[in-house]
């Protein structure tokens, strides 16, 4: 594992000096651009063409001393150059022109070999052998500069420097982003399948990744670990298949001898004697209770294990929750219960999505759950309202609650939900468990809410398919 991530950081920095050089190279490339391309600046010409054509200009008149042309004349002046005609056999100037006033009028053979590569008196100064002598031609001072043979406008170098030098950050910035961008792709791809693997296996799905690159071994192992996971959760399925059909089996085993018990219970309760009557009467409530037992275990197990077959059709919830509390008064109810059925304007006729059967056994459920948990008795309220595309189903009492631990129980619980108290009944929890499963079947959200020694409630959030009213007009006339 260490030897992948030195690999990585490895390349890592090999990337990083190759962007120093090529961005170094680049810099370099531009610089001499700059320096072996001499500017002019304003002028027309470059000096060397102008001291030309001014030598050109410059003849001896008819009393022999140098005299200067008025073409060579417009041209020192266009220029704002000045002129000087040094003699070869005394170096002293024999002819000027605007010659400034600090030229010395004699000049060594050292002061010569100096300006003709310089600058005479801080003046940029070009020189041209004329018949008549040395001739040299300056320019103002800061005008030009000059580096041996070289020279350069000195307003369009600063111009050219202040242009180039954001173009040449930009063409850096440009460099260092398509850098980024290679090194990012060739050096993220293995990571992203790193990734991609790991989030594979987080979501229980199968993971083959390529065995080659730098990561190779890493690869290998995350698919060694995806085989192991997928042996695993095939024998986990295994198991629980198991598990359901032994449970299925338990359960219809277990039918017969509660048959056998529940009708001599029967006969029991048609004695004289008030004893053996009670008794009867005591073992068919038990037995049906254990049946009921049976019967949700049966059904949770098939719920969990998506073996419960499933016919899902439209179910009209009024219709469905009236029937239901219906069937919970005319079953008789104790006294100390009250059930209120109350509901908003537009949820008659509200058709939902999912198995009729399976959706009253969960209404049953939660009404029983506030019956069963609230021994001296409560009030229960069900209400139904219609949100937008949305039916709200609430069922409340204002018995004794749950705690915040025991809430939160409830709300995680998958199976079993043990009472803290040890003399206290201990409640199978497989009702709740009934509910969630057959809300999540019809595609719905519930929510429990509760506080202590005062209030229980179930909020269940169904999708509307359509009302009674626009699945009838929905349906083919006969002609």
């Amino acid at each position: 594992m260490f030897k992948h991530i030195r690999f990585f950081f490895r390349r890592y920095m090999v990337l990083i000096m190759l962007s120093i050089v090529v961005l170094f190279i680049l810099n370099l490339y531009l610089g001499y651009a700059v320096a072996v391309h001499p500017v002019t600046g304003n002028l027309k010409e470059s000096p060397g063409a102008i001291i030309e054509k001014v030598s050109g200009g410059l003849l001896k008149s008819e009393s022999g001393t140098p005299e200067l042309s008025e073409e060579g004349k417009t041209l020192l002046a266009e220029s704002g150059a000045w002129a000087i005609l040094i003699d070869n056999a005394t170096s002293n100037i024999i002819w000027s022109d605007h010659a400034p006033p600090e030229i010395p009028s004699h000049f060594t053979p050292t002061d010569i070999a100096g300006f003709s590569r310089y600058y005479l008196k801080d003046y940029p100064a070009f020189t041209w052998e004329n018949p008549n002598g040395l001739l040299v031609l300056g320019f103002p001072k800061d005008s030009y500069m000059r580096l041996g043979d070289k020279y350069y406008s000195i307003p369009v170098l600063q111009k050219t420097i202040t242009q180039a030098l954001p173009l040449m950050l930009a063409l850096n910035l440009l460099v260092i982003m398509v850098i980024y961008i290679i090194s990012g792709t060739l050096m993220m791809r293995p990571v992203k399948n790193i990734v991609a693997g790991l989030e594979a296996l987080s979501r229980d799905r199968p993971v083959k990744l390529k065995e080659k690159g730098a990561f190779s071994e890493l690869f290998a192992s995350i698919n060694q670990t995806s085989a192991i996971l997928s042996e695993k959760n095939e024998a986990l399925k295994k198991k629980d298949s198991a598990r359901a059909n032994w449970i299925a089996g338990v359960s219809h085993d277990i039918r017969t001898p509660l048959s056998i018990i529940l009708g001599y219970a029967e006969g029991l309760k048609t004695r004289d004697d008030t004893e053996t009557r009670q008794a009867g009467e005591t073992i068919s409530h038990q037995t049906l209770r254990i049946r009921s037992l049976v019967n949700d275990l049966n059904l949770a197990s098939k719920l969990e294990y998506e073996m419960q077959p499933l016919c899902l059709e439209s179910i009209d919830v009024m219709e469905c929750l009236r029937q239901v509390i219906s069937d919970t008064l005319n079953n008789g109810l104790p006294e100390q219960y009250t059930i209120d059925f109350v509901y908003s304007d537009g949820c008659g006729g509200c058709l939902v999505k999912g198995d009729d059967r399976l959706f009253e056994r969960a209404l049953v459920n939660l009404i029983q759950n506030s019956i069963r948990h609230n021994p001296d008795g409560c009030d229960i309220l069900v209400k139904l309202e219609k949100r937008g595309e949305k039916l709200e189903l609430l069922i409340s009492d204002n018995g004794i609650g749950a705690g915040p631990e025991k809430l939160e129980q409830i709300r995680n619980a998958t199976h079993y939900i043990q009472n803290e108290q040890e003399n206290a009944v201990q409640n199978h929890g497989l009702g709740l468990f009934i509910v969630k499963k057959v809300v999540g079947v019809m595609a719905g959200k519930i929510t429990f809410e509760s506080q202590k020694n005062k209030y229980f409630s179930v909020k269940i959030v169904l999708p509307v398919l359509l009302t009674a009213q626009e699945k009838d007009a929905n349906l083919p006339r006969e002609e």
